[in-house]
C-alpha cells in the first residue's frame, strides 16, 4: 500500500509550479504571498503525515507513563478532590505523537523544528512538549548548533509532580466557582503544593 504522504505530491508540484509561474509572471506581492502560503500549509501537512506514518508504536509505554503518575494522583487525593481532578490531563494524539518522537530518540537531542513536523509546523509543539514535562516526563532542553532542542532522558516519570498537576487541573476548572480555594487549600495540605 502507498504511504499517505505520497498522496501530496501532485498537489505540491501544482502549488509550487504556479507560485514558479507567478514569480515569472511579475505576479502582485500579496498574490505570490498567498500562493507560498498555500504551498507551506500543504508541504507541513504532507511532511506531518510522513513523520507520523513512520513512527513506531510507543502505546504501552505512554499508558504505563500516564498510569503511573494517574495513580500517585489517586493515591494521594482520592476522596479529597473530584474524580475528573484526578485524570492526567494531555493526552491528546498530538501529545502522543511527539512523545513517540522523543521515545525513538530517547537520550539524544531532537530539534524543535523537527518536533514542529509533527504538529504540521503549529507554533504549539513546544509547548506540548512542556506540557508532557508538566506531567512528570524527563524531558530537558538544550541548544545544538544553536537549536532550540528536546531530550527525553528515561521513561522515568516523576510522580512527585502529582500534586502540582492536582492542583493546577483544579485551578484551572471552571466547574468550581466558591469552591476552588478551599479544594486548593485541601489539595495543598495533602501533597504540599505552593
Amino acid at each position: 500500500m502507498e504511504p499517505k504522504w505520497t498522496s501530496y505530491i501532485d498537489d505540491l508540484d501544482s502549488m509550487l509550479e504556479s507560485l514558479r509561474l507567478g514569480i515569472q509572471q511579475d505576479s502582485a506581492p500579496e498574490d505570490l504571498v498567498q500562493d507560498y502560503l498555500r504551498l507551506k500549509r500543504k508541504s507541513a501537512q504532507a511532511f506531518k503525515a510522513l513523520v507520523v506514518e513512520n513512527l513506531r508504536d510507543y502505546r504501552t509505554e505512554w499508558h504505563t507513563a500516564r498510569s503511573t503518575l494517574e495513580y500517585e494522583m489517586y493515591r494521594l487525593y482520592e476522596g479529597v478532590v473530584p474524580d475528573w481532578a484526578l485524570k492526567v490531563p494531555y493526552g491528546s494524539e498530538t501529545h502522543y505523537q511527539l512523545f513517540c518522537v522523543l521515545v525513538e530518540r530517547i537520550g539524544r537531542p531532537v530539534a524543535a523544528d523537527h518536533l514542529r513536523v509533527v504538529t504540521a509546523d503549529a507554533v504549539h509543539a513546544e509547548r506540548r512538549v512542556r506540557e508532557l514535562r508538566e506531567i512528570g516526563l524527563d524531558i530537558d532542553t538544550s541548544k545544538v548548533s544553536g537549536r532550540d532542542s528536546y531530550v527525553l532522558k528515561s521513561l522515568n516519570v516523576d510522580v512527585a509532580l502529582a500534586p502540582h498537576v492536582v492542583a493546577n487541573l483544579v485551578k484551572n476548572s471552571p466547574k468550581l466557582g466558591a469552591d476552588k480555594l478551599p479544594l486548593l487549600r485541601r489539595v495543598e495540605e495533602v501533597g504540599g503544593t505552593t
